[in-house]
């Protein structure tokens, strides 16, 4: 389940960094149109977000996890659909 933070009892958070630091924070969200405050939250979620999803655990019964090693050992053929969005084609060079 997701949560909005903007929707969240605000909360101080306090950071020290180098003017180096903030100065490379502070142009990248002037480059993505938002405040440091929003460019750094987000950035911080986002990473969170990954942190929390890669330590996922999820716990099979016997039938399920052999039908799961089954999946990965046995991939379905490749789709068309699924062979036009794996081109190289559609990552910058």
């Amino acid at each position: 389940m997701t949560r909005d933070y903007k929707d969240s009892k605000r909360v101080t958070i306090v950071i020290r960094t180098s003017h180096e630091t903030r100065d490379r924070i502070d142009q990248a969200a002037a480059l993505s149109g938002v405040s440091r405050s929003t460019f750094m939250l987000e950035s911080a979620v986002r990473r969170a977000h990954d942190v929390l999803l890669s330590q996922v655990v999820f716990f099979l019964d016997d039938e399920k996890y052999a039908a799961f090693l089954d999946i990965i050992d046995n991939p379905p053929a490749p789709t068309r659909s699924l062979r036009r969005l794996m081109k190289p084609s559609l990552w910058p060079e």
